[in-house]
């Protein structure tokens, strides 16, 4: 029976695990996760090293009005905005942001976005005044102050460059070159990754569609298996109340020899009691020490009749000369109904003549004992209707009901959700088309990260041409990739910071869902207001929290014992309780009073006290032979006496027969009760593991494992994939465009290098020598006396460089001699 209980509940474990893998078939978008993953390959592992190696820092770097963290402000931002939207505006009107609040949160969102608006408009200002600067600084004075060159901060040569300064704007130009280049390449790796993610996206939550169906086949194989199993389940369980049948026929045939045991008993007490006038028993009367008592069969001690009070060493006495003996005496005084020398006063004169008359009969105490005892352990047989109890058999029909029933309840509630999961698929249709398009996404990231490309090779064209066109042309292109970047910058931070806050919030499988599930508290902060069946479904099947059953029932408030309660009036234990069992099986208890008596009833004799004594002295008369009519009456005496113990002897020796006979039914019919109580007790457990069989059959229809895997196939391509490529984008926009300031510095030199290798731009070739010179020296002296000190004008400072020099070798001169001198 354990074997089959067993294989029971492994074909249900099996259904179970059919189920499971057809629901992995079902999920097969879900799964392949980690084939997607080898797809693609080079491309999450790159945009997951942007994330983490500069997207992380990036964020952690940034102002923030709050401790970073799920669990403060964004946790506050995202339950407004998922519970009252249009309260967040209330909330944020009243002033200053209070630390880890929404509005902290969304102050700071919004200042990133003004950061990514503001820099590049500020940028474009400052490149539209130096544009407008450098092409008409030769029309301005003021312009080549700082160098005193001609051209100085035009877009012509101001000098002749040196070779190093050349070569040094060379390195630099390549290595940004090769910076802006390679940041454009994973930019446009990343921007395309985040339409493959996206579609992998739509893939997880169009295959949450399929849960009806998934969970319907796995629901529908682990019933069929449990309706198969159960009904030989309860037919073998029954099958364990065969024995109660011996046991009837035990209690039968043990009854009739008690009967019969007791009519011997009687028949010998009656014997020796008498009758009384009217033929009928003449009952006896119990005392010790003139106190009416009564014999306990239960405690085998004799009790005060109408108390408590139990005499423990009290014993049967044929007199009351003993103190604190049991004496009895005929209620109804001397019976006329019975003639035995038991039942006459017998007097012996002193010339032997012997003189008779009624008296009352002798009481037999022993008699009494054992009686009462054969009546307790006759009153403590189970009857009939009482064994009737026992024959409790489980309704097969019934049990397949509930499982019916129970299967039915399941089916209707996965009906429930097929609308909306249908609605879900429909509407998820036309997007999954849509973003399906990779060459739109594609198309997209190469003209945006492509412009960059275009910007930096022209650079790189002018470099190797020396033409000025290429350069100031990568120029302006690098302005409006600047442009371009900064802003994205800016607009995706609406996405990306919000993004990645919900991701960090979102628990994975085996975690703790409580801070994540407060953000749908209808009260903020307030766990107990969360809707008790969403914390459920989150706890136990989405992410299977820690100490969670990660079964679909407790969501619906059903567990292992609601489940059982099903089942409840299929519980033998309650079918038949264990008093049922102990009053009508308990053999050992039931018979106790005969077991504890059956020795005293084998070992009563015949002889009474009083009879020995008058036989005696009838002898004593027969042997004095003094006249022959006392020795006829003594010798017609000692027959009545002899006759009586021969008719004593023969009802305890017919009784004593009886009691052989009620011994050997009372072994039979302990074997019976035992092993019958032995099947009753292993038919509650059979009961009961068919019960858990079901009931885990029931709850493994009911596994999470499903909706678990469709959770983390939402889950993963969010916040581990596209998540990772949006931050990639991310940073590679602001790294993009902090690039671009320092190229163009060099552009704007490498311009000038580009013209003075072509000999063009000098001024001596730019006009007439002689108006070249006449310019060239108004300007010097322009400049030598705007630089010139007012004390120094005064005495006449020299007006060239060389003059200066001179100066300074003498003072190089004189501190080597004295540092000679010293030494």
């Amino acid at each position: 029976m354990a074997d089959s209980m067993s294989d029971a509940s492994a074909s249900a474990s099996d259904a179970a695990s059919s189920a499971s893998a057809g629901a992995a078939s079902a999920l097969g978008n879900i799964t392949s996760t980690e084939n997607q993953d080898a797809a693609m390959g080079a491309l999450n592992a790159l945009s997951s090293s942007f994330s983490d190696s500069f997207a992380q820092p990036l964020k952690a770097m940034l102002p923030r009005g709050f401790t970073p963290g799920f669990a403060g402000a964004p946790r506050a931002f995202f339950w407004f905005l998922f519970n009252d939207p249009e309260g967040l505006a209330d909330e944020c009107s009243q002033g200053t942001p209070a630390d880890d609040s929404a509005c902290s949160y969304l102050a700071f969102v919004s200042m990133i976005t003004a950061v990514g608006v503001i820099i590049p408009i500020l940028s474009l200002l400052y490149c539209f005044g130096f544009c407008c600067a450098r092409g008409c600084t030769e029309r301005c004075g003021c312009c080549g102050k700082v160098c005193k060159q001609p051209n100085c901060g035009g877009s012509r040569p101001s000098g002749e460059y040196s070779k190093a300064e050349r070569s040094c704007c060379i390195i630099i130009f390549l290595i940004f070159f090769l910076l802006i280049a390679f940041t454009g390449i994973f930019g446009f790796l990343s921007t395309n990754q985040i339409g493959v993610d996206m579609q992998d996206v739509i893939k997880g939550m169009k295959a949450t569609t399929t849960f009806p169906d998934v969970f319907s086949d796995q629901v529908n194989a682990s019933f069929a298996t449990v309706e198969k199993e159960s009904n030989l389940m309860v037919t073998n369980a029954n099958a364990r109340l065969s024995g109660r049948d011996m046991v009837r026929i035990g209690v039968k045939d043990l009854n009739s020899s008690l009967w019969l045991l007791e009519d011997k008993f009687e028949a010998v007490q009656q014997l020796i009691e008498g009758k009384t006038d009217a033929g009928a028993q003449n009952p006896c009367a119990w005392k010790i020490d003139d106190s009416d008592v009564v014999y306990d069969a239960i405690l085998l001690k004799w009790r005060n009749a109408t108390g408590g009070e139990v005499y423990a060493s009290a014993s049967c006495c044929a007199t009351t000369s003993v103190a604190g003996c049991v004496t009895g005496s005929h209620v109804v005084g001397v019976g006329g109904g019975s003639t035995s020398i038991n039942c006459k006063n017998v007097t012996v004169l002193a010339n032997n003549d012997i003189e008779t008359s009624p008296a009352a009969c002798s009481c037999c105490c022993g008699c009494y004992q054992r009686l009462q005892n054969l009546a307790d352990t006759v009153m403590r047989m189970p009857t009939e209707s009482s064994l009737e109890d026992l024959n409790k058999p489980i309704s097969v029909g019934d049990f397949g009901k509930q499982v019916s029933g129970a299967q039915n309840d399941v089916a209707g509630a996965i009906d429930s959700f097929r609308e909306t999961f249908t609605s879900l698929s429909d509407a998820l249709t036309p997007v999954e088309g849509f973003i399906g398009d990779q060459t739109t996404m594609t198309g997209g990231g190469l003209v945006m990260w492509g412009l960059s490309w275009v910007g930096v090779v022209l650079g790189l064209l002018g470099l190797i041409t020396a033409r000025g066109c290429c350069w100031w042309t990568s120029f302006f292109i690098g302005i409006l990739c600047m442009l371009i970047f900064w802003i994205l910058f800016g607009v995706t931070s609406i996405i990306v910071l919000p993004f990645g806050d919900l991701c960090d919030g979102m628990p994975s499988s085996g975690e703790d869902a409580t801070a994540w599930l407060l953000t749908f508290a209808s009260t903020s902060g307030a766990i107990a207001t969360v809707d008790p069946t969403l914390r459920a479904l989150y706890k136990d099947c989405l992410v299977q929290s820690p100490g969670f059953s990660g079964n679909l029932w407790s969501v619906v408030g059903m567990n292992e014992s609601t489940v059982k309660s099903r089942f409840a009036s299929f519980n033998v234990s309650k079918m038949i309780p264990r008093s049922t069992v102990v009053v009508n099986l308990d053999t050992d208890a039931n018979t106790k009073s005969f077991t504890a008596s059956k020795n005293e009833m084998k070992n009563m004799t015949a002889n009474q006290p009083a009879l020995v004594a008058l036989k005696a002295a009838l002898t004593a008369v027969v042997a004095a032979n003094s006249s022959s009519s006392s020795v006829a009456d003594a010798e017609a005496l000692l027959v009545e006496v002899a006759t009586f113990d021969g008719e004593v002897a023969s009802g305890l020796a017919a009784m004593k027969t009886q009691v052989g006979a009620v011994e050997s039914r009372q072994a039979t019919l302990l074997v019976a009760t035992t092993k019958f109580e032995a099947n009753i007790t292993a038919m509650i457990d059979d009961a009961d593991t068919s019960i858990n069989v079901v009931t885990q059959a029931m709850l493994s229809a009911g596994d999470c494992l499903v909706l678990n895997d469709l959770y983390e196939g939402v889950r993963g391509p969010v916040c581990t994939k596209l998540s990772k490529s949006l931050d990639a984008m991310w940073v590679l926009l602001f790294i993009m465009s902090i690039f671009w300031y320092p190229m163009f510095c060099i552009i704007c030199r490498k311009a000038k290098h580009s013209q003075q290798a072509r000999g063009v731009g000098k001024v001596e070739e730019e006009m007439d020598t002689d108006k070249a010179a006449k310019k060239a020296a108004k300007r010097s002296a322009k400049y030598d006396a705007g630089d010139a000190k007012p004390e120094d004008q005064s005495k006449g400072a020299p007006a060239e460089e060389g003059g200066e020099k001179k100066k300074k070798k003498k003072k190089k001169k004189k501190k080597k001699k004295k540092k000679k001198k010293k030494k």
